[in-house]
């Protein structure tokens, strides 16, 4: 192996561990956007036409 060749590798090597130390940081401590993070979705409610505690149709009234 000549000098350059171990020169190569070693840059190689070097430039894969800044690589990896990057990401280990990102992911250890992810950068804060200027934005608060968006609440996790839930389940849909189910669709009603009636308030709680009322029978579907006009005033509480079954059609």
């Amino acid at each position: 192996m000549t000098t350059r060749d171990s020169n190569t590798a070693a840059n190689l090597a070097f430039q894969a561990e800044i690589a990896s130390a990057k990401a280990r940081r990102d992911r250890d401590q992810p950068r804060h956007s200027a934005t608060p993070p968006r609440p996790a979705p839930t389940a849909p409610e189910p669709a009603t036409d009636a308030p709680a505690g009322q029978a579907p149709g006009i005033g509480g009234k079954a059609a």
